[in-house]
């Protein structure tokens, strides 16, 4: 029986050394695999930062050129609008002034036909006269021969 229990000690004394060689193996494994995945997690977050930093590089630049681009349309835009309320001023004048001469041409019109109104008037007048003088000088005369 103590041959039993030195074999059962020492096959004990076995199972406990393979034991803790195969843990000594696995925190190895382990150690070498967290090592490996923080180099690898390390490597992505360079990368992942290089093509973040490209990114916001590559945005800043598109809208600085959008920003420049948009003010030289609102540059653009003013000049236009200073323009066209430049002409629309001129055009305004324009108009102010051939109003006023046609305003002045039309009183002038307005003026020279009431004269010539009234001038037709006064020659009416002086042939319904003479109509009525030729008409008494022929009834004088006309008297004047049946005598």
């Amino acid at each position: 029986m103590e041959d039993a229990n030195v074999f059962a000690e020492q096959a004990a004394k076995k199972m406990t050394e393979e034991h803790k060689a195969v843990v000594t193996d696995m925190e190895t494994s382990a150690a070498t695999a967290a090592e490996e995945h923080n180099a690898t997690v390390s490597k992505m977050m360079e990368e992942h930062e290089a093509i973040v930093s490209k990114m916001v590089k590559k945005h800043k630049g598109t809208v600085s050129k959008m920003t420049e681009e948009h003010e030289a349309t609102l540059t653009k835009l003013a000049l236009a609008v200073s323009n066209m309320e430049d002409s629309a001023a001129a055009a305004t004048e324009e108009n102010q002034a051939t109003i006023t001469d046609l305003e002045t041409r039309l009183t002038a019109k307005t003026q020279s036909l009431t004269q010539s109104k009234e001038e037709t008037k006064t020659l009416r007048n002086q042939l319904d006269e003479n109509q009525t003088t030729t008409l008494k000088i022929a009834e004088i005369q006309s008297s004047t021969e049946s005598k």
